[in-house]
């Protein structure tokens, strides 16, 4: 049974009911990438996951609302990072004080979260990556392309 915002009740038609109340979440799970862990400067101890195959896109979390789990267990983002993977690596982290990343943390500067994404970058070990950056981690991108854009032509070759 589905309640509607009214209160009243919807039922799936027989096909479309689940044989459990957690067959689609279940599904969902078992495609989740293994979580791997890099580790900060600082020793701050950060969740990623990596999937697929290709140049590297990492996806810079908005801190503090970052759970890779969670988002790829969303139906619509798990069918936008599978399409993705197919052509990509795709690379998300927690960040530092999220998700499954390590939670007692003090240093949430933004030296701090370039260190994390450079910690990544390492642990993945792409010589170039893309960022993704949205919300309140676009400083957090920026930063860490001037950094290692320094004295480098910005344009390819």
């Amino acid at each position: 049974m589905v309640r509607a915002a009214t209160g009243s009740q919807l039922s799936l038609p027989t096909a479309e009911k689940p044989r459990h109340r957690h067959a689609a979440t279940v599904e969902i799970v078992r495609t989740v990438p293994h979580i791997n862990y890099a580790r900060s400067a600082d020793g701050v101890s950060l969740a990623c996951t990596i999937a697929g195959d290709g140049p590297a896109l990492v996806f810079v979390p908005w801190v503090p609302f970052s759970n890779l789990r969670m988002a790829w267990q969303n139906p619509m983002l798990h069918r936008v990072f599978e399409q993705l993977s197919r052509r990509l690596t795709v690379i998300h982290y927690d960040g530092r004080g999220t998700g499954h990343s390590q939670r007692d943390v003090a240093d949430l500067s933004l030296d701090a979260m370039i260190s994390d994404l450079e910690a990544v970058v390492e642990r993945v070990g792409s010589a170039q990556v893309s960022l993704l950056g949205q919300y309140n981690s676009c400083p957090h991108a920026i930063a860490y392309a001037a950094r290692h854009l320094s004295g480098k032509d910005p344009t390819p070759s």
